[in-house]
Formats: structure tokens, C-alpha cells, sequence
């Protein structure tokens, strides 16, 4: 491993070398950095708004466009659905058989806003969503 290190440096300080001129090193150094700085703007991947904090595209984003199917797959079925994205004994509004197909409208910290076959609120990890961006079904 040494050898290699000592072999780079050395292989540096031979192409310096050449550079006699700090004016052609400048160049050389601005040229560089500049091609480096161009080629990661244009390969970078670019955050668009339907994607979350952490880069990944949001479900309700995808559900949006159609990339999305969202079933309901509580291991205690039936899934409740609740008015507010909070676990409370007073705001279920309907519950949902195992397999039922949801349509994603919003999320919130973990919860799935629906807006049928019922409207409000379920626990997304009760639910199974199968995405695909790149197929529109």
C-alpha cells in the first residue's frame, strides 16, 4: 500500500513539474475543478416536489400520479379509519376489510389521509403500498 502512495505522489510531483508556470497551474487547477463541478450538476439528481426530505418520492405524490396502489392489511383486521391522524377511542369514522383497496390522498408522520372507499385517516404501516414510478396503472 506504501508503494502505491509513494508511487502516486511521486507521479504528482512529476506532472507539476511540467506545470512550470503558475499561471498554467492556475488554468489547469480552474479547468479541472470546473469540469468536475459541471459533470456532477448535470448527473446530480434533481429533488423534485413530490419527493420527500430524504430524496424518496412521498406515496401520496405517487398515489397522485397514478403510481401507486395502497391496500389495507391490518394483522387485527377489520383496519380502522379515523378522522384525525391520532389513535383516539372517539374519532373512527368506519373500518375496512383486509385487501380493500385505499386511494392516497396525504401523509402525515406514518398516517395515510384517504379519500375513499372512506375518508380519513389510517396507520400506513396497517397497509401495504406497492409503487412503481416509472408505470402508470
Amino acid at each position: 500500500m506504501e508503494l502505491k502512495v509513494v508511487g502516486l505522489a511521486e507521479s504528482l510531483k512529476q506532472s507539476l513539474g511540467r506545470l512550470k508556470s503558475p499561471v498554467v497551474f492556475g488554468a489547469w487547477l480552474t479547468t479541472t475543478i470546473t469540469v468536475l463541478g459541471v459533470g456532477y450538476v448535470v448527473l446530480a439528481p434533481k429533488p423534485s416536489q413530490s419527493q420527500g426530505m430524504n430524496g424518496q418520492r412521498s406515496i401520496a405524490a405517487l398515489a397522485k400520479l397514478g403510481y401507486c396502489h395502497t391496500i389495507a392489511t391490518d394483522p387485527n383486521p377489520p383496519l380502522n379509519v379515523r378522522s384525525s391522524p391520532v389513535v383516539a377511542p372517539d374519532n373512527i369514522v368506519g373500518n375496512l376489510k383486509n385487501g380493500t383497496e385505499l386511494t392516497v390522498s396525504n401523509e402525515n408522520q406514518g398516517w395515510l389521509q384517504l379519500s375513499a372507499p372512506i375518508q380519513g385517516w389510517v396507520y400506513e404501516p396497517l397497509t401495504v403500498t406497492t409503487c412503481n414510478p416509472d408505470q402508470k396503472h
